[in-house]
């Protein structure tokens, strides 16, 4: 399902594996429970067999019900908590130790873009 159609039961349709080092590893406190939710969400549009990241477009009415925005919620309180969620993700680093070798690593949003004409993000 194309993330232009979520809907309020997503937690049921999306499927992220983790391996086990993603799980025990260090998260920044800072580093919020919403920032993590679009991560997954990001990361859950992935086929396994992505060998190259180019862009994920997001709807956004899609992914303001996603995050449990209210009908008719205000765009600006959007568009601040959404800055602030690609901020944690870009500046917040996860500890993942592998073996005896430790490594810092933020997630992948390098930038996005809003075309509210088309109700999209990219």
């Amino acid at each position: 399902m194309p993330i232009n159609e979520i809907d309020t039961n997503i937690t049921n349709r999306y499927i992220v594996t983790q391996h086990n080092s993603l799980v025990e590893a260090n998260y920044s406190t800072k580093l919020s429970a919403r920032a993590l939710k679009v991560a997954r969400l990001l990361i859950s549009s992935l086929s396994p067999d992505t060998q190259k990241l180019e862009h994920i477009d997001v709807d956004i009415a899609a992914l303001k019900r996603f995050l449990g925005y209210k009908e008719g919620a205000t765009w600006g309180r959007f568009h601040d908590d959404l800055k602030d969620i690609a901020k944690r993700l870009n500046h917040e680093p996860i500890e993942i130790t592998l073996g005896k070798k430790d490594t810092l690593v933020s997630f992948f949003i390098s930038s996005y873009r809003l075309n509210i004409p088309a109700g999209k993000i990219t």
